[in-house]
């Protein structure tokens, strides 16, 4: 266990990710493959041909083009222009580290839980009376 501030953020964190990851694998295992059998289903040419002119499927079609034929270009040109990229990638790395001086915070603040422990160690079988006059010597002092 994390004592303080840490472990009253970090115990939740661990319990969501753990809840989240089981969840996902359940997820991908069962639904997933199910729903892709319901909604992913071949069809013949003529029943393809016969298909609504207007469905998801062939909105969402339009744009899925569009967006493979912009990535493949981005991807053409990172490849043929590596040196740029990798420059600019390094560029923007070094620059945000300069960046971090302009944050104003800490990510976790000191924790102060105003409290001091003081372990006094007696004899066994020791009076009340000289418990509590080491108690007040020691509370004196402080």
């Amino acid at each position: 266990m994390i004592p303080g501030i840490m472990g009253i953020f970090f115990k939740p964190l661990g319990w969501i990710i753990c809840i989240c990851v089981t969840t996902s694998t359940l997820t991908a295992i069962s639904l997933t493959p199910m729903l892709c059998s319901k909604f992913l289903k071949l069809r013949d040419k003529e029943e393809d041909a016969n298909y609504k002119k207007f469905s998801f499927y062939n909105w969402s079609q339009k744009w899925l083009v569009k967006l493979d034929a912009f990535y493949e270009k981005v991807i053409r040109w990172v490849l043929f222009h590596k040196t740029i990229t990798v420059v600019s990638m390094v560029a923007l790395f070094v620059g945000s580290i300069f960046l971090i001086r302009f944050l104003h915070t800490e990510f976790f603040p000191q924790n102060d839980q105003s409290s001091l422990s003081i372990y006094a160690k007696m004899q066994q079988g020791q009076r009340v009376e000289v418990t509590k006059e080491v108690t007040m010597r020691v509370d004196s002092v402080l």
